[in-house]
């Protein structure tokens, strides 16, 4: 079974994917990404925290842009934390930015997107 290694910026999104919070991992449709396929491995982890997460790849749902996205899994299977009181329009724009600040992001513009659906494995060290 593929594994494959996927660095994340920040913390908290690897503990939202371990308690099952964090449903889908969005990320530019690159190269990296088109390899992958569903019941491979994936090992998320985050360079300052020293832990990672395995996950398994239960899902893979490319789209042509991150509001497609956002607009047709919801922003918060994506990205948990965002305050439950804002209307959907206001969650969907809030979640937008924050990809559009990931370095790199730029690229789904001619890539499009892909929404890699997780199920937690273990954490590791």
């Amino acid at each position: 079974m593929p594994t494959h290694e996927v660095s994340m910026l920040g913390e908290h999104y690897l503990h939202d994917i371990a308690c099952g919070k964090k449903k889908y991992e969005g990320r530019v449709y690159s190269e990296k990404y088109r390899a992958m396929q569903v019941g491979d491995i994936v090992k998320f982890y985050e360079k300052t925290a020293g832990w990672g997460i395995e996950c398994k790849i239960t899902s893979m749902h490319p789209f042509r842009s991150f509001r497609e996205m956002l607009e047709q899994l919801g922003p918060r299977t994506m990205l948990p934390r965002l305050d439950s009181s804002h209307s959907d329009e206001a969650l969907i724009d809030e979640a937008l930015a924050t990809y559009t600040a990931f370095p790199g992001s730029e690229r789904a513009e001619s890539l499009g997107c892909v929404a890699i659906g997780v199920t937690f494995i273990k954490k590791y060290r």
